[in-house]
């Protein structure tokens, strides 16, 4: 017994160039062989091979190969899928030939799959991202005032969604302390810019990019509200505005 197993250098690279030329001697390659490694390439029995020096030398001995590995074969592999069940599977840490044959034997099995069983499996290059896409159905309780009246169907409804355990319930924020150990607080932001356009004008433009804008009056003065009220933009004084 010799390592490294795949022979590219070491203890078994060097009796195996010192042992090849004669067919009395014998290789057992034992496990798993990358492409462009010499036990891979003494599996198709070859005439000769090359040395590390770079020498031809003619291959006498036998070859033989067996599976000595930890790596499960494919009735575990796709045992442990049927197990888990999962939507999507990325097959890494492989040669490509294996990893196509492998994706070609599961496409096989999942291909008559309902589609909530379906199976995508992906062979990614090194490097080459997978972007894979869930469903982002969530069934959440509602709770709280959002759930004191009777809601219709289609309705919608905001709130915030908070998970508990394994569990989503949607809560109105000013009840979200009473449901989690969270608190809420409100934020203003004042912005001061300098316009020559009169306000009316400057409604008039902010009406093309949102129709539901308004110009109104607050506490005495002329205020434009904007994208359901969450904006507001007031003049201060001539040609000075404040956004809020």
């Amino acid at each position: 017994m010799a390592s490294p197993g795949m022979m590219q250098s070491g203890l078994s690279r060097d009796l195996f160039e010192a042992w090849c030329t004669d067919k009395k001697n014998g290789v057992i390659v034992a496990g798993y062989c990358v492409e462009g490694t010499l036990a891979k390439q003494i599996l198709s029995q070859p005439p000769d091979i090359t040395t590390q020096g770079g020498q031809k030398l003619p291959l006498r001995m036998s070859v033989d190969y067996i599976s000595f590995s930890a790596h499960v074969d494919y009735e575990q592999s796709s045992e442990f899928v049927r197990l888990l069940k999962p939507h999507h599977l990325v097959l890494v840490h492989g040669e490509q030939n294996e990893m196509l044959h492998l994706k070609a034997a599961l496409d096989r099995e999942y291909e008559d799959k309902e589609d909530d069983s379906r199976l995508e499996i992906y062979t990614p290059k090194n490097t080459q991202s997978v972007m894979l896409h869930f469903k982002g159905e969530k069934i959440a309780k509602v709770v709280g005032t959002l759930a004191s009246e009777e809601l219709k169907d289609g309705q919608q409804i905001s709130g915030i969604l908070a998970k508990r355990g394994f569990k989503y319930h949607l809560i109105d924020p000013s009840e979200l302390s009473s449901y989690a150990e969270l608190t809420t607080c409100s934020f203003t932001q004042r912005l001061v810019f300098v316009s020559e356009l009169p306000l009316e004008l400057l409604c008039s433009y902010l009406q093309k990019l949102c129709p539901t804008t308004q110009l109104a009056a607050e506490q005495g003065k002329k205020t434009i509200k904007t994208f359901e009220g969450a904006i507001q933009i007031m003049e201060e004084k001539a040609n000075t505005y404040i956004i809020q």
